[in-house]
């Protein structure tokens, strides 16, 4: 969402358990601490890292992050994080990814994936 506020908490709870498969994507431009916790959280639980999806993308030398410009030792925390992340998902078989249009690729493989598997549900049914 553009624009996240509280009152979206339990849409959002409700979204992300009905879905087949959830992106996360931590970009360059973002801190994204609270998502980085979300997913090492998804990635540990058996029941949910078979449905995870993540983009890690280190954020560059001289960024900015909204309107405050990235100093050296915020740069190093931000990254560190990324990297320590990025370690937890591979512990847990959840590849990290680093580009956008990769991890989209994945959902995609695998919502085909979950639509093949459902049919051929459906055929031992009848």
């Amino acid at each position: 969402m553009e624009e996240w506020d509280p009152s979206l908490i339990q849409l959002e709870e409700t979204a992300k358990t009905e879905a087949d498969v959830l992106l996360f994507v931590i970009g360059s431009q973002t801190r994204a601490i609270a998502s980085m916790i979300e997913v090492a959280e998804l990635a540990a639980d058996p029941n949910s890292n078979k449905r995870l999806v993540v983009v890690v993308q280190d954020v560059p030398a001289n960024a900015s992050l909204g309107d405050e410009k990235v100093g050296p030792s915020q740069l190093k925390d931000l990254n560190r994080g990324r990297a320590y992340l990025a370690k937890c998902l591979d512990r847990h078989g959840v590849p990290a990814m680093s580009d956008v249009a990769t991890g989209v690729r994945e959902c995609v493989r695998r919502c085909k994936g979950i639509a093949r598997s459902e049919r051929r549900k459906q055929r031992h049914i009848l």
